[in-house]
């Protein structure tokens, strides 16, 4: 289905990935540089400032009507959670990264 959606060959998707497994971990690490990045900057966001903050500002942009309604562009933390936790170590350090772009751990302790 995947390569159908992309207009491509079954057989091109071997050449470029493992199995799917490899291709959910790609997905996930894309999206902090790639729509997560857009959406940081968009929002006035900056993961180099861990202040609290900033933690609220990202909390409050995160949680928006705005970011909501943008379906094409929702963030894997909401839809992927239980389906990273039963996947494998590879496809959890992507999302890790992805949770880690703020050490939210120490902004809420804060």
């Amino acid at each position: 289905m995947v390569m159908a959606k992309a207009g491509m060959a079954r057989g091109g998707f071997y050449k470029h990935f493992k199995n799917k497994g490899a291709l959910y971990c790609v997905a996930v690490e894309s999206f902090l540089m790639g729509r997560g990045s857009v959406w940081r900057e968009e929002a006035g966001i900056d993961p180099t400032n861990p202040s609290p903050e900033m933690a609220q500002h990202m909390f409050d942009s995160y949680l928006s009507e705005k970011h909501l309604g943008d379906i094409e562009s929702q963030c894997p933390m909401i839809a992927l959670s239980s389906d990273v936790a039963r996947s494998t170590p590879n496809i959890q350090r992507a999302y890790q990264a992805l949770v880690s772009v703020f050490n939210l751990q120490s902004l809420v302790s804060q």
